[in-house]
């Protein structure tokens, strides 16, 4: 009975620790980022900032973060823009950007990744490239055709003008 458990609350965890992030597919992956052919590199210089940075649930900063406590700080510190704490309201921000080939430096991108809408945000840089915090990676930059990515993909939103 212990044994049942013990499983119960390690299952509960896990998924509490995956809300957010990719679920319990863990996704290994990160691309490299240079100087963007678009954009002014605020980005490139906040990701070089916290890349170090691990993934933690409610987590703003400096040393860890969640995805929307990483959106939310980057927005602040890299254009003095105070967006909602959750990814669930950041996505009633700005406006909506059909398909990832529209996407354009800085717009949120949003998934689905727990099957329930939005549970996941990240920032569009270039060339199908994203910044997130991810729960096996901490802040990273994937890529947004990515299989995996690809079929979360919910939509993105221009904040800056």
């Amino acid at each position: 009975m212990k044994i049942v458990i013990y499983a119960i609350i390690f299952l509960m965890f896990t998924m509490l620790n995956f809300s957010c992030t990719p679920s319990a597919v863990a996704v290994v992956e990160s691309v490299e980022v240079s100087r963007p052919p678009s954009g002014d590199g605020r980005i490139e210089r906040f990701y070089e900032k916290y890349k170090h940075a691990v993934h933690r649930m409610g987590a703003t900063g400096p040393d860890a973060f969640d995805c929307s406590g990483l959106t939310q700080t980057a927005f602040s510190e890299l254009y003095n823009i105070n967006l909602p704490r959750t990814s669930e309201s950041q996505y009633m921000r700005g406006s909506r950007v059909t398909g990832i080939n529209s996407l354009k430096y800085g717009d949120l991108v949003f998934f689905n990744i727990d099957g329930r809408g939005v549970s996941h945000v990240g920032i569009y840089l270039y060339d199908n490239k994203f910044l997130h915090a991810s729960s096996s990676l901490g802040v990273t930059v994937s890529d947004i055709t990515m299989d995996y990515w690809r079929r979360r993909y919910i939509e993105g939103r221009r904040i800056i003008k």
